[in-house]
């Protein structure tokens, strides 16, 4: 049993740490706790460029979403006018020619109105210049008369 204690002694002694393996385990430790800083800077950043581009890809996937409405929205339109095309040369000549007529009258009336328009804007002006020259007559005449 002595054999025993004094060969556990020894065993124990010999797996002592030393003072130059104690310096080579604190050595290995710095790099490695130099090597984690590292690491959690590394992981910080990609932390945040993953953030932005979960904020970028928002903003395109409202992009996208205006410019699909936009689209779905021109393509009822030119739905609608292509099937008002497609109605249109199902009409006879004769119906045809009327709806010429009608548009054509239209015109020559919408012109019509913008020619009226026109001459009453004309009128107006010269209503407004007249009665800047009334007023200025008006101010010498009284200053005549007050004199």
């Amino acid at each position: 049993m002595k054999g025993w204690i004094v060969l556990l002694t020894g065993l124990l002694l010999l797996s002592c740490a030393t003072g130059k393996n104690m310096r080579t385990l604190d050595k290995d430790f710095g790099s490695l706790q130099s090597r984690i800083s590292i690491l959690q800077k590394e992981s910080k950043s990609i932390k945040n460029e993953v953030s932005d581009m979960r904020a970028r890809n928002q903003e395109l996937k409202t992009d996208l979403s205006l410019l699909l409405d936009n689209l779905e929205s021109e393509i009822r339109t030119l739905s609608t006018s292509f099937e008002d095309y497609k109605e249109f040369l199902k009409r006879t000549p004769e119906e045809i020619s009327r709806f010429k007529e009608e548009m054509s009258s239209r015109l020559r009336s919408e012109e019509g109105r913008r020619t009226q328009e026109k001459r009453v804007t004309e009128i107006e002006d010269r209503l407004k210049a007249l009665n800047g020259k009334t007023d200025r007559l008006l101010i010498r005449v009284n200053s005549w008369s007050n004199q």
